[in-house]
């Protein structure tokens, strides 16, 4: 199995997949029997907003404020943490 990631898929064809990197350079062409898209990410800011119409203070972090990756999340999370311990 091969994970690829940051890479932009061309085109699907029976048996392989043309994909090239988002940061550039030539497209390549891999076998592939299976491939599996994961795109359209959106952000999910409900339970802030829902917060905050209560009147309670939150922040926004990770997928909430914009779909990113999972280490985005932590360390915007770890940032929150000290912060608090700081107030």
């Amino acid at each position: 199995m091969t994970i690829l990631g940051q890479s932009v898929v061309d085109r699907i064809e029976t048996g392989s997949v043309d994909i090239r990197s988002v940061w550039g350079g030539a497209e390549r062409s891999l076998e592939a029997d299976t491939v599996i898209l994961s795109m359209m990410r959106r952000s999910d800011d409900s339970l802030h907003r829902s917060l905050t119409a209560r009147g309670i203070a939150a922040t926004r972090i990770g997928d909430c404020l914009a779909p990113r990756e999972v280490d985005d999340a932590i360390y915007e999370g770890f940032a929150e943490g000290r912060r608090i311990g700081r107030a």
